[in-house]
């Protein structure tokens, strides 16, 4: 689960084809990207990965709040007219394994860049199984908040050129 990506998710390639080979599966968790970082996400990891077996899923989790609320953001919101704020995925959590044998990362650091080279950030590495169990079900629990937006296999195996806007939900 991870908010933001860019072309630094490319040297995770080797890694999650090994994955797919033995069978493993993964579940990416992020924000919806935009039209052109769709299209960098696709040129810089999934078209490079080749094919998942089956074995990756993705989904994004980007809900939009209404300022009518909150009188001070919607005040400042007149400008460009617009009543609505994009949210969605903030945490940066990444489990490999279950809570018996496995492994738990958490922190602040985005898959980009500048979090993985220039930023400094923090995390937490962990094989407790509780705070495992417990990371787990917290994924789990946002996974399945995210499922209108499950994104079909298709957008990603098939050509590079795919565009996918998948629906975003919108509470009202």
């Amino acid at each position: 689960m991870c908010p933001w990506t860019n072309f630094a998710i490319q040297d995770y390639v080797s890694q999650l084809s090994r994955l797919f080979d033995n069978d493993i599966e993964v579940r990416l968790l992020f924000r919806l990207p935009e039209g052109h970082e769709w299209s960098q996400l696709k040129r810089n990891l999934l078209s490079r990965l080749g094919d998942t077996e089956g074995n990756l899923e993705l989904r994004s989790y980007t809900r939009y709040k209404e300022y009518h609320d909150h009188t001070e953001l919607r005040e400042l919101q007149k400008n460009n007219q617009s009543h609505l704020k994009k949210t969605g995925v903030h945490a940066k959590l990444f489990i490999a394994g279950s809570p018996q044998n496995g492994n738990l990362l958490v922190g602040s650091a985005n898959l980009m860049e500048n979090s993985l080279y220039y930023n400094p950030e923090a995390g937490l590495q962990t094989r407790n199984p509780n705070v495992l169990e417990t990371g787990i079900s917290y994924f789990d629990m946002i996974w399945k908040i995210a499922a209108p937006d499950r994104i079909p296999e298709e957008a990603y195996t098939g050509e590079t050129q795919y565009s996918f806007f998948p629906n975003v939900y919108r509470p009202w």
